[in-house]
């Protein structure tokens, strides 16, 4: 009984720090506070990346005002701090269970589009854009989707990949 946290759960947490941080975290600190009897409890990120123009300032903690102004400086800054993030942990997620890190399950990568929705940095962490306009109409016919009779007619965004989609890809290849 005193093995089940170890072996029948995972724990799962939001990191969005750098990837030497991680890298250390996953390496040190967290089998120093979750193991037991030489078991460690298994870990997934299930959160991991940086939103835009946070993730460019903490790669240009002087100059923010230049090296982050555009949109374009801070996906492309994204982009980067993103492919450190993997590249740093991600061997750790593809060593064999028996290793020290084996207990690190790997990372999903936080948020798959922009969110319009939101304001702020909050709405810049994924890895696609709503293009514009909308590219197309859909429609579902009634009957569906608990739509009574009538049909109804939804606009189709277009999807944009973001500098960090394509940095991702190749990190992980």
């Amino acid at each position: 009984m005193a093995n089940i946290w170890y072996t029948l759960f995972v724990a799962s947490i939001n990191p969005f720090n750098n990837g030497n941080y991680m890298a250390n975290y996953l390496k040190k600190t967290y089998p120093q506070s979750m193991s037991s009897g030489g078991t460690t409890l298994p870990l997934f990120f299930s959160e991991y990346g940086q939103d835009a123009q946070d993730a460019c300032f903490q790669l240009h903690p002087i100059n923010r005002q230049t090296k982050c102004a555009t949109t374009a400086q801070q996906n492309a800054a994204q982009a980067t701090y993103e492919t450190t993030q993997i590249n740093k942990v991600l061997p750790l997620a593809k060593s064999a269970r028996t290793l020290r890190t084996g207990y690190f399950y790997g990372f999903s990568i936080f948020q798959w589009q922009n969110e319009f929705f939101f304001t702020g940095t909050q709405a810049e962490w994924g890895v696609l854009e709503q293009g514009a306009p909308p590219s197309g109409q859909g429609t579902i016919a009634g009957g569906q989707c608990g739509i009574p009779t009538n049909s109804f007619s939804y606009p189709v965004d277009p999807l944009n990949d973001k500098p960090n989609f394509a940095a991702i890809v190749q990190a992980i290849k």
